[in-house]
């Protein structure tokens, strides 16, 4: 998913009852867990600790700071997703282009 659509892909991969084959998030966020799965009473399953997990951002997003993906990085470790890669690319801002599909 792209911006919103990769922070609604994480999301649901987080939330999803059985294993996904993975989530590819550009230029998202990973948002905060509802209350009812909060860090402290969230469960790890193994299906989500399996799921692979891409963040691509660029390093010249001027809408949403590059930090952005050290940020879901650590929010997707804290809820159990241990199979995850970062890549911020120089010379892209908040869009997606050839090269980097």
């Amino acid at each position: 998913g792209f911006g919103q659509g990769g922070a609604l892909a994480l999301a649901a991969a987080a939330a999803a009852p059985y294993r996904i084959g993975g989530v590819v998030s550009i230029a998202g966020w990973f948002p905060p867990a509802p209350p009812r799965l909060s860090n402290e009473t969230f469960q790890v399953s193994t299906p989500v600790s399996k799921v692979p997990l891409l963040i691509l951002h660029g390093q010249n997003d001027t809408e949403m700071d590059p930090e952005v993906a050290n940020f879901t990085a650590v929010r997707a470790l804290a809820r159990g997703f241990t199979n995850l890669s970062i890549v911020v690319t120089e010379d892209h801002n908040h869009s997606l282009d050839e090269s980097q599909v």
